[in-house]
């Protein structure tokens, strides 16, 4: 479950209150050609991006009791990663990564979990 709600993150990048990192801005760039921050959160928040499914909650190794929200998502084809955080101590929201995802096909990978989870299920019900 994520620790942030991200229609509030989308709302505030459509109001251009979340700053992009610099290696996440290079990243988008290379990856989905997104040469300034302004278009980066025009993407998100115009909802240009496609297939949003939540990733994981992970504790921020840097940033004291700070979570970093992950979601894999689909723009223009290439199947991308975005992750974000809003720290405490400053309520700055941030965007830590922006890029193409390392992962092949999320989204085939869970279906064929649930496949096997419910061959599993069958196969109990049978014995």
């Amino acid at each position: 479950m994520a620790h942030y709600c991200y229609e509030k993150f989308r709302k505030l990048c459509h109001k251009k209150k979340v700053i992009v990192l610099d290696n996440a801005l290079r990243r988008a760039y290379e990856d989905f050609r997104l040469k300034e921050e302004k278009d980066v959160l025009t993407v998100i928040a115009n909802e240009r991006i496609e297939q949003l499914k939540f990733n994981r909650t992970e504790l921020h190794t840097k940033i004291d009791n700070t979570l970093i929200d992950s979601y894999l998502f689909r723009y223009r084809g290439i199947l991308g990663y975005l992750a974000f955080f809003c720290p405490p101590s400053t309520g700055q929201w941030v965007i830590k990564s922006f890029h193409r995802s390392k992962e092949a096909n999320p989204m085939l990978k869970d279906k064929l979990i649930k496949a096997l989870q419910e061959r599993k299920i069958e196969g109990e019900r049978n014995e």
